[in-house]
Order: C-alpha cells, then structure tokens, then sequence
C-alpha cells in the first residue's frame, strides 16, 4: 500500500479526504494543535495522512528556531510520499501587511519561499529515513473578499486583485523551487481557479471550515494517480 502523508496549515487538512467516507478517520489533538485525517483507498492501494498545524504560517516553518513538531513523530519511511502544503494564509493576510515604499509583494513572497525551501530541506536533514518523493502543494486560488465576509470568521488584508497577484507569484516561485530542487510541484491550480482567478465556487468547502480552503475533488486524486503513484 502505497503511503502519503501530507504536512501543512489547515489545507493539508481540506481538499484531501472527504470525512463522510466511511474509510476516513478524523482526530484533533487540543496540546499540539494538530488535526489528523486518514484515508484508506483500497481500490487504489493508498494510504493518506493529513497533518494540519491550523494556522501556521509558511514564514514560521521557514524561521531558523522552528519548533513546532519533530518531523520524525510522523513516522516517514523510504517508499513513503511526503507533501509540504504551506502558504495560503500567508498570502491571504500576511504580505500585504508588510509592503511598503522600500519592499514589494514580489521582495516579501521571495523571502518567504526562499525560507520554505530551506526548511524542506532541513526537515528532509532531520529524517530517520527519507521518503522516496517529494511534493510541494500549490496554495490555493484567492477566494474574493465578499465571499470571506459572508463566512463569517476569515481575515484578508489587501484587494481582490492584490492578493491574486500575490497567489499567482507565490506559486510562481514554488514551481521554480520545485523545479531547481528536484521536487514535485502538486499543482491542481488550474484545475479549480474561474475565470476571474479565483477559487471556483464548486471547489470551495462553502463555507463551513472558512470559505477558502478546497474540497475533496478529483483532481487530487487523478493527480495522485497520474504523477505519484503512476506506474
């Protein structure tokens, strides 16, 4: 059976595993702030594993002292998958906040990329053993600000169109970091964005968990199928 285990904020969590399935399991841990999802395809041979740190900023796993989890307490063995999904929030409440006269959207999002590379590779360093691939997930597409309103509870700082510009760089450079580095960019992007580029409405989780975050579609999977696990 073939193991993926995927590590992030709050959208390593959603879009992977559709909770209803009677092959899913869903368990919170109030301490560590970590909820886990596991989902057994058996037609498919896959076992999945979510790990989401909910909230947890791409620039604080890129920080030097990270010391949120031991990446070792996930159990990663050599003929394991393992993905890094790291980015949406930062993107949707962090970058405009910090641009200025003197640093751009395109100087901040480099600085924290850049930082998400190293610490891929320092937790890669860290590894008891290392998994025989490894993917980084694009974030998601920006979902418009009226539609975060109407959730309720979701912050964003910057416009519509700013945050799409910040989306499309920050995956810009992933792609590029996935590319120099040997890694595999896990980009479903295309597959869920309308055509104002925005997250599409049917891809959304409507709502419940924020508004932003995907929901379970096939295109995780025939991107699993055809770039993972195809033989």
């Amino acid at each position: 059976m073939q193991k993926i285990i995927i590590i992030g904020d709050s959208n390593a969590l959603h879009g992977w595993i559709d909770l209803n399935n009677p092959n899913s399991t869903h368990v919170h841990d109030p301490e560590m702030k970590l909820d886990t999802n596991i989902y057994l395809d058996l037609k498919e041979n896959i076992e999945l594993k979510s790990y989401s740190f909910a909230g947890q900023l791409c620039y604080t796993f890129g920080r030097v002292d990270f010391d949120r989890f031991d990446i070792n307490m996930f159990n990663i063995k050599e003929e394991d998958v393992l993905i890094f999904s790291y980015g949406e929030i930062d993107c949707r409440v962090q970058v405009h906040k910090y641009v200025n006269d003197v640093k751009s959207y395109k100087d901040i999002i480099k600085t924290i990329v850049n930082n998400y590379f190293s610490a891929v590779k320092r937790e890669l360093n860290n590894l008891n053993s290392k998994p025989k691939k490894l993917c980084i997930f694009n974030i998601p597409p920006p979902t418009k600000k009226s539609d975060l309103d109407n959730a309720g509870h979701v912050s964003c700082l910057g416009s519509d169109e700013e945050r799409k510009l910040y989306y499309n760089y920050f995956n810009k450079l992933l792609k590029e970091g996935c590319l120099s580095n040997g890694f595999t960019f896990f980009d479903i992007y295309d597959k869920v964005v309308d055509n104002e580029g925005f997250l599409d409405r049917k891809y959304s989780d409507g709502g419940g968990f924020g508004d932003f975050h995907l929901k379970k579609s096939e295109h995780v999977d025939e991107f699993i199928k055809n770039n993972i696990i195809k033989k």
